[in-house]
């Protein structure tokens, strides 16, 4: 597995990987981890368009995610 782009973010850290044909993008914060295959599909050997798919819908609903676990704690 090979890291091939990160995006910055103020809370987050968001790394892509790529390991063969699969794509991964993992999002971290102080105490927890998501991660997100893609899979082999064409349009995720492009980091542009991974990048466009981590718009701020899509992040804001990873933000919910690691509020509610942090919640059930």
């Amino acid at each position: 597995m090979r890291i091939i782009g990160e995006i910055q973010h103020p809370t987050l850290k968001i790394t892509i990987f790529k390991m063969g044909e699969r794509t991964s993008v993992k999002f971290e914060n102080e105490r927890y981890e998501q991660t997100y295959k893609l899979g082999t599909d064409e349009r995720w050997t492009r980091l542009e368009t991974i990048q466009q798919w981590v718009d701020t819908d899509f992040l804001e609903k990873v933000l919910q995610t690691f509020s509610r676990c942090t919640r059930r704690k």
